[in-house]
């Protein structure tokens, strides 16, 4: 009797669900043409045809499940997990669909329920022939648990979307702003793209490079960066320098791999993209985001080759003193994990690393992640950290770009209130948060005269060890220049450009405990009789004439302008206002204008094209000398 009444139940609750998943007059059509837009990619068509049979025949299991499938695919995964736990209610019998709504309660923050659904399907699997989906749901299982722990304590921020300014319905990703924030370059795939194509795997535009330029506190119009880099194929920016006259780019190569170049911004025109060769890019390799410390001589970036701990992970190599890059050395196990590590970016203090992982303590897809390197070795030398709810989310969180205050980051992701897929996002920490030791030095280069943008080339030297710590160009048609300085150094500064004087500075930069913004105006002078120089740069040792090593920079510069000006002759003045008499300012002035004309006499320079004058205390100093109360003066004659 017992076995009667069950089989009697049975086929009542089958035939319960049979006529729960009949569909009434007309429906079918609707559900069959939403299936087929659903297979060829064409989500928002799939859905309205879905909506239209949800509307004639509400709470079918089958139409519910098939809309929050939909809704999954074009990323509203809050209403995904209405439509998908009403099929779930249903015991609606579709093998994935645990997965899907673990997915979608996942992404909404719904832990607990992400994880009974998980763990439902995780029960449908072979053991032997789904060991990779055990594997990926076993670890979607972990990042619910990160998810619930990270949820429980909130990180100190504000985030906001910029908005239809710069946002679109269409993906908008890769945020780089320049370390004044004064330019964002960023990737979209939004209509009226170069070649206005559409990719067949996804039916989408392809993706074009964009910009926008900020004035006081308010973004530009979105323009389009130009043919000479977007293509009607997909072109991505992964990266700029802190300048933003260097843009690096995603290739794909003949062989479907992604391959890294760079472009330089000429003037108001962007370079044709070159490879960064190949210890960077592998033929059977993927190489994707990068970063350059503010020297231009470190690169971090992600490619998946051999000898890494697995997938994509995060590297390093260093420029060679041709120009090219070395061979690049893998970060290791405190950054990279069996899982993919990507979007690397070198903050301006070229020491604090933000990436982008899959692994770690993620809580779903990527999130971004926080470290220290040694540049000089590449060691990682401080706990890597998950930047935290609710920065990171379940969705992807990848390539951030951060403000020199650290104060701010511009970053991409998908969430609740966006405007359709990717959106770019303003990230905004308190004040009392900022920890960035950096100085930043900007400005305009000018012609003295017409005051018209002159292209300079910008030499910073390291006054203490007479290297060069950076060489920089100003852009020829905006004059604009940007480099960062570590503070606790003496930097100088030298400024050359064709037909034009040198200009030299000195900047002694002292040790901080916050950001710093230095704003300058150099004018250039075209050689002519009369015209005078400040050499900051050069240095003795305290009440004698004897030359200190830091000042050879400086002279070389006098040397050089010399040569290349064959006529030329100059009068060298000496100024003093460290002893206590005007005798004595003027005979130590005159042994220290007589120092510096030995000096160019002992490198080729005819005697009769030098002269001296001492000025002892006679004339004030300008701003910006350091040290020691003297100064050497140039006069061409």
């Amino acid at each position: 009797m017992k076995r009667i009444v069950t089989l009697l139940l049975c086929v009542i609750a089958f035939t319960a669900t049979l006529h729960a998943q009949e569909f009434n007059k007309g429906v079918k059509e609707l559900v069959n043409e939403g299936e087929g837009h659903f297979e060829i990619d064409e989500f928002d068509m799939a859905l309205k045809f879905l909506l239209q049979a949800d509307k004639l025949q509400p709470v079918h299991p089958e139409i519910s499940y098939l809309l929050g499938k939909t809704y999954i695919k074009i990323k509203r995964p809050d209403l995904a997990v209405k439509f998908l736990q009403i099929a779930s209610d249903a015991n609606y019998q579709e093998k994935t669909l645990n997965y899907e709504l673990g997915q979608a309660s996942h992404s909404v923050n719904k832990f607990d329920e992400a994880i009974a659904a998980y763990t439902k399907f995780k029960a449908t699997l072979n053991e032997k022939k789904d060991k990779a989906k055990i594997d990926e749901v076993t670890r979607f299982i972990e990042t619910c648990e990160n998810g619930k722990e990270l949820v429980k304590k909130p990180v100190n921020v504000k985030i906001k979307g910029f908005g239809k300014g710069i946002n679109s319905k269409s993906g908008d990703y890769m945020p780089f702003v320049s370390a004044d924030e004064s330019v964002m370059i960023f990737t979209s795939r939004r209509p009226g793209s170069t070649g206005g194509l559409l990719d067949d795997h996804d039916s989408k535009y392809y993706e074009d490079i964009y910009y926008t330029e900020r004035k006081d506190t308010v973004w530009g119009q979105v323009k389009n960066i130009g043919t000479t880099i977007n293509t009607p194929s997909h072109d991505a920016c992964v990266g700029i320098s802190p300048n933003a006259q260097m843009m690096f780019v995603h290739v794909v190569n003949s062989k479907g791999k992604g391959d890294l170049f760079v472009s330089e911004l000429k003037g108001k025109v962007w370079s044709r993209p070159k490879s960064l060769g190949p210890n960077i890019n592998g033929t059977e390799t993927n190489e994707s985001g990068c970063s350059i410390t503010p020297d231009g001589k470190i690169l971090f970036f992600s490619s998946d080759r051999p000898g890494g701990e697995g997938g994509l992970d995060i590297w390093m190599s260093k420029k060679k003193a041709s120009g090219e890059w070395d061979v690049a050395v893998n970060l290791g196990p405190k950054i990279n994990t069996s899982y993919d590590e990507e979007s690397p970016f070198i903050h301006l203090d070229a020491k604090t690393l933000y990436f982008s992982s899959k692994g770690h303590n993620s809580m779903g897809g990527f999130d971004l992640f926080d470290t220290k390197v040694d540049p000089r070795t590449g060691l990682v030398v401080a706990p890597t950290e998950n930047l935290g709810y609710p920065i990171n989310t379940f969705a992807d969180e990848t390539f951030i770009s951060w403000s020199a205050d650290g104060l701010r980051a511009y970053f991409s992701s998908v969430r609740e209130g966006g405007m359709g897929e990717e959106d770019i996002y303003l990230l905004t920490r308190p004040k009392e948060e900022e920890a960035t030791h950096v100085v930043i030095f900007r400005g305009r280069i000018k012609d003295a005269v017409s005051k018209s943008p002159v292209g300079a080339t910008i030499t910073v030297v390291d006054d203490e060890t007479e290297k060069v710590v950076a060489t920089f160009t100003a852009n020829s048609s905006t004059g604009k220049f940007l480099f960062v300085l570590e503070p606790g150094k003496n930097y100088a500064i030298e400024v050359e450009a064709p037909k034009h004087m040198f200009h030299s500075e000195n900047i002694n930069i002292p040790e901080s405990k916050g950001f710093q913004m230095i704003t300058d105006s150099i004018l250039l002078e075209v050689p002519k009789t009369g015209h005078k120089v400040a050499l900051f740069n050069i240095f003795f040792e305290d009440h004698t004439s004897k030359l200190k090593l830091d000042s050879h920079y400086e002279l070389t510069k006098i040397v050089n302008l010399l040569t290349n000006h064959k006529s030329m002759k100059i009068q060298i003045m000496g100024h003093v206002f460290t002893e206590k008499d005007v005798e004595s300012n003027m005979k130590l002035s005159e042994e220290r204008a007589k120092a510096v004309v030995d000096y160019l006499k002992g490198k080729g320079i005819v005697a009769t094209r030098l002269t001296t004058k001492p000025m002892g205390n006679t004339t004030p100093l300008p701003t910006g000398v350091i040290g020691e109360n003297t100064r050497i003066e140039l006069e061409v004659k």
